[in-house]
């Protein structure tokens, strides 16, 4: 579904709820001109007229390659390593809010989506730690 950086347009998110109706849908924050980790009201604005809840996740692994990118990295686990994927309670945006109605909501889900972000490597950095000591 194409759509701009700036703006998805009506037309690209009407048809982005059509094919997604009775799928489930997961969607990254965060789009190539960043900042990276930063969602915008898009999330907030599609769960408002969906009905559907955003449901905060992150995830962080103790083994993996990491590809530098220019807005975010790609971060591909490698094999047997232990991952841990987090999930937060599901945030309900009411129906058909407008622009600063949303921001609450989009707040809400970052500060979620930053605090699973930060367990998930605070769980891996442990793991690191205690591969390290077992193999001493």
């Amino acid at each position: 579904i194409r759509g701009s950086t700036n703006h998805i347009g009506p037309g690209a998110m009407r048809e982005l709820m059509r094919v997604t109706e009775n799928k489930d849908l997961a969607i990254t924050p965060d789009g190539p001109r960043g900042p990276r980790r930063r969602m915008t009201a898009g999330i907030a604005f599609l769960a408002s007229r969906t009905g559907r809840a955003v449901v905060p996740t992150a995830c962080s692994c103790v083994r993996c390659w990491k590809i530098r990118g220019s807005w975010t990295d790609l971060v591909i686990p490698k094999p047997f390593t232990r991952v841990f994927l987090m999930g937060g309670e599901p945030v309900h945006v009411p129906p058909e809010l407008n622009e600063a109605e949303l921001r609450p909501y989009v707040e809400r889900i970052q500060a979620e989506m930053d605090r699973l972000n930060e367990a998930a490597e605070q769980l891996a950095d442990a793991a690191r730690l205690g591969n390290r000591a077992a193999s001493e």
